[in-house]
């Protein structure tokens, strides 16, 4: 919906959904380098590139990310799963698991290091969108934070 405005500073700075927006065929862009936070966060431009990041996610003892298969609002879907569209393909762009994507294959942030190590867990609901059942929740939490020591570094998307 905001195009090109999503990498604004002002669309950045104030709409939260806007950080998460990452636009494969807008990812060399000046305003997305710039601007954008999750290219900030996934260290996408070499000249801000933050050893602080890998660093701190190198830390993390578990990742667990929970796919909603039936998600409506996440796409692709495989971005639940730290997927993403394939770059410089526009609206042709096919989804790409996260072994594809190019933070994994140069291991930007940390992510195929913590992946070798067996630290990235993967979980999937039924459902859309943050919908799944108590039983599933209490589960993951069971798995993910208290069957765990020590339980502050640990990290359920």
């Amino acid at each position: 919906v905001l195009g090109d405005l999503a990498y604004s500073p002002i669309s950045q700075n104030v709409l939260f959904q806007a950080d998460y927006f990452r636009a494969a065929s807008q990812v060399d862009s000046k305003a997305y380098l710039a601007h954008s936070q999750i290219a900030r966060w996934n260290n996408e431009d070499p000249s801000t590139a933050s050893a602080i990041y890998k660093s701190n996610f190198a830390k993390t003892k578990k990742f667990a990310m929970v796919k909603a298969l039936k998600d409506s609002m996440v796409y692709p879907n495989e971005g639940e799963h730290w997927g993403a569209l394939e770059e410089g393909r526009g609206y042709k762009a096919k989804p790409l698991a996260m072994q594809d994507t190019k933070f994994y294959k140069q291991d930007l942030f940390g992510l195929k290091t913590a992946d070798e190590a067996g630290k990235i867990f993967f979980e999937t609901t039924p459902g859309d969108h943050l919908e799944f059942s108590d039983d599933e929740l209490f589960g993951w939490v069971q798995k993910y934070f208290i069957d765990v020591a020590p339980q502050a570094e640990t990290v359920v998307v």
